[in-house]
């Protein structure tokens, strides 16, 4: 080969490449600029979801409750007794039934567990 042919390779081979490194840079220098602003994003949401949190737990609680009873002018009376329901003591302690069997014939056992289906594949059994 010629080198004018050698020189004008070489000058083809490195522009190319020169415009890769460029636009590889300039798409570099983009995606930081979203990923900057994404986070500027997260971080105004963080913010807003703080005080909604905070909002929410005001007018939930008690002083707010009252505030918003008085200017509506609502009046608040004990219950009747016919207004009161009691409820069974239904704690975890009771609805555990002691288990006497022994582990090893709990493992060697064939009776099926219980399983849950969702609504959706009960109604389609039917």
């Amino acid at each position: 080969m010629r080198p004018i042919t050698k020189f004008l390779i070489l000058l083809i081979f490195s522009t190319g490449l020169s415009l890769y490194y460029v636009s590889q840079q300039n798409a570099l220098l983009s995606l930081s600029y979203e990923i900057g602003q994404d986070e500027s994003m997260i971080s105004r949401l963080l913010d807003q979801n703080n005080i909604l949190v905070y909002n929410t737990y005001k007018l939930k609680s008690p002083n707010s409750l009252e505030e918003a009873l008085v200017a509506e002018n609502t009046l608040l009376s004990s219950p009747e007794k016919n207004q009161i329901i009691y409820l069974a003591d239904t704690s975890i302690s009771q609805l555990e039934k002691p288990n006497n069997v022994p582990r090893l014939l709990n493992i060697l056992s064939f009776s099926q567990q219980a399983e849950a289906d969702s609504l959706k594949a009960s109604k389609s059994k039917k």
